[in-house]
């Protein structure tokens, strides 16, 4: 969360001063971290009583530096299990008319099921209107629900915006049923429009797995059967049911373009990542042989890993600000990757000079992955 919150400071052209103070965290010890922004001071380390804010990404530990805000401060903390505890400290915060609320984070993340799937839906609305912008209509497959549709109908409204057409499907894109109606419905519009019936572009950016640990104490916590199935078929075997449909349809020929949106996670272990791992893997070996098998035909087929891109979902994943520091330091270009540089390296693959680049896995990351 430092070197997100320091990175956007810098952005803005604030002068930025940060350091951390680590505790053994790795075995239950806690990090502190200090993050000055818009001041020019000697050094970054705050004195109590100086703190403007103080996040709480543990509500003990939170309160346990409660010592660190300024009077008439402001206190977010993470909402542990039991009832926020600010009751024990409630005297001093009146006094200091500190202004406190708390988050249960964690447990909005566990319900949102996978939230880094958002990450990919996010990145795929950005390819969707940069495809538009460069003269592609859109169909668009997506699943939500009434609290997360308006996110979806304004991507359809920016699309339209820029003067192209833009349908969408909401349902489950891993249904190979629903797919089936949803291609009968598009083969349906394109004839209509007297066009030539194909794809251009297949862009398969699908999020929803597990993230639970391969081993645990618990049983019940480790990942099941069930859960790593869905996750390799929604995340991975999906790509090859819909370009499969599509080629039997005619819908795909010379010139087309498939893509799929892979990670580094595809050969690198991070925890409660197993399953996503594993799904990112068979993912790029769909699409190598994929291009194998329509290459004589004229489609290419290539994965592209996009660097770690900051969104809201990404902020719900435990962990994250580690994940954050550790590819800011490792990016030679000094930032991370964002969804518009996905989207633009997308288009440029799209040239019709760019057709011999096939069955690779393209990183779009400013060299993060190499370091």
């Amino acid at each position: 969360m430092t070197g997100l919150m320091a990175h956007l400071a810098v952005e803005k052209g604030w002068p930025v001063a940060a350091c951390e103070t680590h505790g053994m965290a790795q075995r239950g010890g806690s990090v502190v971290s200090h993050l000055r922004m818009g001041k020019r001071e000697a050094g970054p380390l705050i004195r109590r009583g100086k703190a403007d804010l103080l996040l709480g990404l543990n509500e003990d530990e939170g309160l346990r530096h409660l010592a660190y805000l300024r009077r008439g401060g402001s206190l977010l903390l993470e909402q542990g299990r039991e009832k926020l505890r600010l009751a024990a400290v409630g005297r001093y915060i009146a006094h200091m008319n500190i202004q406190a609320a708390s988050v249960p984070a964690m447990s909005l993340a566990r319900e949102a099921g996978f939230p880094l799937g958002a990450n990919l839906i996010i990145l795929g609305a950005a390819c969707a209107l940069e495809l538009a912008r460069n003269g592609l209509n859109i169909f668009g497959v997506h699943l939500d629900l009434k609290a997360t549709l308006p996110n979806a109908r304004k991507v359809q409204a920016d699309i339209e915006a820029t003067g192209r057409k833009a349908v969408f499907f909401n349902q489950n894109a891993a249904d190979v049923d629903k797919m089936n109606r949803a291609l009968d419905k598009m083969q349906d519009i394109m004839k209509a429009d007297g066009g030539p019936g194909q794809i251009r572009v297949l862009l398969h950016s699908l999020a929803f797995g597990t993230l639970k640990p391969y081993i645990a104490d618990n049983p019940d916590d480790a990942i099941s059967p069930e859960n790593m199935d869905m996750t390799l078929n929604v995340m991975a075997h999906c790509l090859v049911y819909w370009t499969q449909a599509l080629v039997r349809r005619n819908m795909l020929g010379e010139g087309s373009r498939v893509f799929a949106m892979t990670s580094a996670g595809s050969h690198r272990a991070l925890p409660y990542y197993g399953a996503v791992s594993a799904a990112k893997a068979a993912l790029e070996a769909h699409c190598r042989q994929l291009a194998l098998e329509l290459g004589a035909k004229g489609i290419s087929v290539n994965a592209l890993m996009a660097g770690l891109t900051v969104t809201p979902a990404l902020l719900k994943i435990p962990g994250h600000e580690l994940l954050m520091q550790e590819a800011l330091k490792r990016n030679p270009t000094g930032r991370l990757t964002t969804p518009e540089d996905v989207a633009g390296a997308l288009v440029a693959l799209c040239h019709p000079k760019a057709g011999r680049i096939n069955g690779a896995t393209i990183a779009i990351d400013g060299g993060e992955d190499i370091v």
